[in-house]
């Protein structure tokens, strides 16, 4: 984190996003970045936070599916301030997961956990054509 420490040494005000892979989405390094007023979008694995997707498969605050000209199945879904895991449980993220299905099956899954609230998305969405 010497990093992030010497980029907002070097620049106090401005207005900084990391983005990282799933290995430092954890308690410390989130608590780290807050005291460095520095927003975040880190990975998150199902297998690093089993209690963060044993919580969110219980609730959501929306979700979201579409299919593309291509016929490629797009799921989205969220929840805004859940617990990060048990160790912080007042440690409150916003999680987002995307689910794409090919349309030979092919499956690909992503999520993350951000301090940015997470809007509702459009009931209906519209993919442009690529």
């Amino acid at each position: 984190m010497n990093h992030a420490n010497d980029l907002r040494r070097e620049h106090p005000h401005l207005k900084l996003i990391t983005i990282e892979d799933g290995v430092p989405s954890n308690g410390p390094h989130v608590k780290e970045l807050q005291s460095l007023d520095m927003r975040f979008i880190l990975g998150a694995k199902a297998s690093d936070h089993k209690a963060l997707f044993e919580r969110v498969g219980s609730m959501t605050n929306g979700s979201r599916k579409w299919v593309d000209d291509k016929s490629t199945t797009h799921q989205v879904e969220w929840v805004n301030d859940i617990p990060l895991n048990d160790s912080h449980p007042d440690l409150l993220v916003n999680f987002l997961r995307y689910k794409e299905t090919t349309a030979k099956g092919k499956v690909q899954k992503f999520s993350w956990v951000t301090d940015t609230p997470i809007p509702r998305l459009p009931r209906s969405i519209r993919v442009a054509n690529q």
